[in-house]
């Protein structure tokens, strides 16, 4: 490409760049755009900028590109995840009353339950959580069994299985 070419493409861009000014929405995301058209002082421009950032919400909400969760969506995610071991990322936010919603055990019942060898039990819970012991023991489990699933110290998982003694456990599915 000519020298003369570079410099019209960049002009060209720079053009561009500065037709996008005044109440067009920036490109920060598409609910942080929706804030910044309150910045917009022309009661007309605001109004234009807050339609063009609800369309690319709409749009980004059809595409599933951005999902809106409520505090009970948040909180039902939190317990399909229970078990995980995640990395510590703010998906969920870290404040203290995130954390004192923070699962550290469930109830549940076992929709089916089969036996791995050595004593050991695989249990798929309803909401399809699959989870093993991986202690032996001498129960016999059928599906329907309650279980408690307790959050141990440094990862581990207790499994209560119909109220009998603990047996460590472990999520795998």
């Amino acid at each position: 490409m000519r020298r003369d070419h570079r410099w019209t493409l960049a002009a060209l861009g720079a053009t561009a760049l500065a037709s996008f000014a005044g109440a067009e929405v920036p490109k920060a995301g598409e609910v942080a755009a929706i804030a910044q058209c309150r910045a917009v002082a022309d009661s007309t421009a605001r109004l234009a900028c807050f339609d063009k950032a609800a369309a690319q919400l709409q749009q980004a909400l059809d595409r599933k590109t951005l999902t809106v969760l409520d505090q009970e969506g948040v909180r039902q995610t939190k317990r399909s995840l229970f078990g995980f071991a995640l990395p510590s990322i703010p998906l969920f936010g870290r404040s203290d009353e995130t954390k004192r919603d923070e699962f550290t055990e469930i109830e549940t019942t076992a929709t089916q339950v089969r036996s791995i060898g050595n004593g050991k039990f695989e249990f798929l819970l309803p909401d399809g959580a699959h989870w093993q012991t991986t202690d032996p023991s001498s129960m016999d489990p059928r599906s329907g069994v309650k279980l408690r699933i307790k959050k141990g110290a440094l990862g581990s998982y207790f499994m209560f299985v119909d109220h009998e003694r603990p047996v460590r456990g472990r999520r795998v599915g």
